[in-house]
C-alpha cells in the first residue's frame, strides 16, 4: 500500500510541471516555465488512472 501511495501520489505530484513554482533564495516563489518540456498534470494523470 505504501508503494502504491508513493507511486500514484507523491511521485505524480513531484513531477507535475503545469502548476509548479520554484522557491527562490529570498523566500519568494517564481512560476516555473515549461521550456521544451512536455506538460505533466498530476490531476489529469490521476483522473486517467482511475477513470479508465
Amino acid at each position: 500500500m505504501i508503494k502504491k501511495i508513493v507511486k500514484e501520489c507523491l511521485q505524480n505530484y513531484l513531477t507535475d510541471n503545469t502548476q509548479s513554482w520554484i522557491l527562490q533564495a529570498d523566500g519568494s516563489y517564481k512560476k516555473s516555465v515549461l521550456a521544451g518540456s512536455k506538460a505533466k498534470s498530476a490531476q489529469q494523470s490521476l483522473l486517467k488512472t482511475y477513470t479508465e
